[in-house]
């Protein structure tokens, strides 16, 4: 700094200075903004495409099909069975209340099941495990059955934005036990990881899952 600078600067007030700063500041939060907003949607399809953590389709001993949806899981389960021959094994033990009101009483695994027969695969190749009620709870129901039939390579499939918390939640316990998971997507048909911010079920769906990857943090970490 030169004595000219120095003169300058030793002249202001605080208050002046103050001033100064808060100006400073203004253009640079101008700048961030105008920076966050030219690469939004760019943020946006990362936050998607970090929930599809998917692996390549490939041959496995079992696949545990997860209880939910059991339309979309049980479709995509079908598919890789056809193309990678195993035995599929249906989780979830909640009762899905749309079915309750048709006047049926069926488990997630009973309705994954039926989908599975009705998409052409044989039930001799079908297994139920119907008492989980959330995916912690799927993990260790799973576990044990790995265990007890010594599989050492299998597949986790479910719908495409819960891969990643399912990985917080199954790859430890299973590593451990030397167990290698396969982690298989069942595609949305109303939005895709790059999409999800453009539909309100995907926009439900997305911060539903964030909440939930915090939850389960605190929860079981």
């Amino acid at each position: 700094m030169n004595k000219n600078q120095y003169t300058y600067f030793s002249r202001l007030t605080w208050r002046e200075i103050f001033s100064l700063s808060i100006s400073s500041l203004k253009y640079l939060g101008v700048f961030l903004l105008l920076f966050i907003l030219i690469h939004l949607f760019d943020y946006l399809q990362l936050a998607g495409k970090y929930l599809a953590a998917a692996d390549e389709p490939q041959q496995v001993e079992a696949v545990f099909v997860l209880g939910g949806n059991s339309y979309e899981r049980g479709i995509a389960a079908a598919q890789h069975l056809k193309k990678f021959p195993s035995a599929a094994v249906c989780t979830g033990g909640n009762f899905p209340v749309q079915i309750q009101a048709l006047g049926y009483h069926l488990t997630e695994a009973e309705l994954t099941q039926e989908c599975l027969l009705r998409n052409g695969i044989d039930s001799s190749s079908i297994f139920l495990l119907g008492k989980a009620t959330s995916s912690f709870e799927e993990s260790e129901e799973i576990l044990q059955y790995a265990k007890s039939h010594q599989f050492r390579k299998i597949g986790i499939l479910s719908s495409e934005y819960h891969l990643r918390r399912l990985r917080m939640t199954f790859q430890e316990k299973f590593e451990r036990e030397g167990i290698e998971l396969v982690f298989l997507a069942a595609k949305n048909e109303n939005f895709t990881p790059e999409s999800w911010y453009k539909n309100e079920e995907g926009l439900i769906t997305t911060f539903n899952e964030y909440a939930k990857m915090v939850y389960y943090l605190f929860k079981y970490s």
